[in-house]
């Protein structure tokens, strides 16, 4: 699950940078790791439970990967793409802690698109080879 947590430590690094330069921390914006670490470890499930099925039958880490990101990674994807359109629109808003919200939502969850597959395969031949 250490994919899942790289998202999170990206943006609350952010959140960091943001108290360090006055910006104002709040409910909003703390709510964020809650929020993004059920969501990514949601869609993280999803395509590990995939991937295993996959590998399952071919025994090939290559051909597992590249079918579970054309079949769980479709829905994945959709997902992701909603999420961060909606988690976005809050970038149009006026109050400034909402506006930081939706920003950072949004950007957890796009980092998760592209962390669990990348991080998919390094992983899982170091498992092997160990």
């Amino acid at each position: 699950m250490a994919p899942n947590l790289i998202p999170i430590a990206i943006v609350m690094r952010v959140m960091g940078v943001m108290g360090w330069v006055g910006a104002p921390l709040d409910v909003f914006t703390v709510l964020i790791g809650e929020i993004a670490l059920g969501l990514v470890v949601d869609h993280a499930l999803h395509i590990l439970h995939g991937f295993r099925v996959n590998y399952a039958k071919s025994k090939d880490l290559d051909s597992a990967i590249a079918e579970t990101m054309q079949t769980t990674g479709r829905a994945v994807l959709l997902t992701t793409a909603v999420l961060v359109s909606a988690s976005s629109i809050y970038g149009l808003a006026t109050a400034e802690s909402v506006v930081v919200f939706g920003l950072l939502t949004a950007l957890a969850f796009f980092l998760d698109l592209f962390l669990t597959p990348a991080l998919l395969a390094p992983v899982y031949r170091e498992r092997k080879s160990g």
